[in-house]
């Protein structure tokens, strides 16, 4: 297994490659998504909206190894789902959770949420908490999700399961990974001349990603294996 580098170069490079429509693409990812956070909560906005942050906060939970389109799938599933419990029968709770194979840990996060849990106190990890974050507000300067993808765009190489468990783990890469999209964003933002958030970089370099290397994603587990 070779050593990985990340690196704030990486970022930038990969940026420059990136044609204009997918980084207007990507510009628009984290405000739909906050837009359908809103679409969610199930109340008028008072103060301090904490509809909109539990309803960010179901879906950050439900994120994990999903795409974009299932995450949603499943954030209006746990809605519909907890509203027809606590209208019906809320002694369902656990069965509608156990209804979800593989999903259940998530769902249950979700339906605590939704119970009236601080999502404070519910939405654990840097990156699910960043998502949560990120999708509250795409504009804050410190926001970015760092995900495999991500992981791979500041190492400039795809990277294989087995390398991102070992290499990629713990807050202090996470954080470190994520200081390089910031200084990224600065650069780029200077030489766009205009400014460009964290996020917006991140979500620009992971849209091209992943439409780039989808073909290859199958190989790269394959050999995987061959690497260990």
């Amino acid at each position: 297994m070779s050593e990985i580098k990340f690196s704030t170069r990486n970022i930038t490079k990969f940026f420059r490659t990136i044609d204009p429509a997918t980084v207007a693409e990507g510009r628009q990812w984290y405000p739909r998504a906050r837009n359908f956070a809103y679409e969610l909560r199930r109340s008028e906005p008072d103060e301090y909206d904490q509809e909109f942050v539990k309803a960010a906060a179901v879906i950050a939970v439900l994120s994990p190894q999903l795409n974009w389109d299932r995450n949603k799938e499943l954030a209006l599933l746990a809605y519909g789902s907890w509203t027809a419990i606590q209208t019906y029968d809320p002694g369902m709770v656990q069965e509608r959770v156990d209804s979800w194979p593989g999903l259940r840990e998530n769902a249950r996060k979700a339906f605590r949420i939704l119970d009236g849990e601080e999502p404070n106190d519910v939405v654990g990890g840097p990156k699910v908490r960043q998502f949560w974050f990120t999708i509250m507000d795409p504009t804050d300067p410190r926001a970015v999700v760092v995900d495999r993808h991500a992981f791979s765009v500041a190492a400039g190489r795809a990277l294989t399961d087995a390398e991102l468990g070992k290499s990629t783990g713990g807050q202090g890469r996470y954080d470190a990974v994520s200081e390089m999209y910031r200084s990224a964003a600065k650069i780029l933002g200077a030489e766009l001349g205009s400014p460009i958030t964290p996020a917006e970089v991140q979500a620009i370099t992971w849209t091209h990603w992943r439409r780039t290397h989808a073909k290859n994603a199958k190989a790269t587990r394959r050999n995987e294996l061959k690497e260990i």
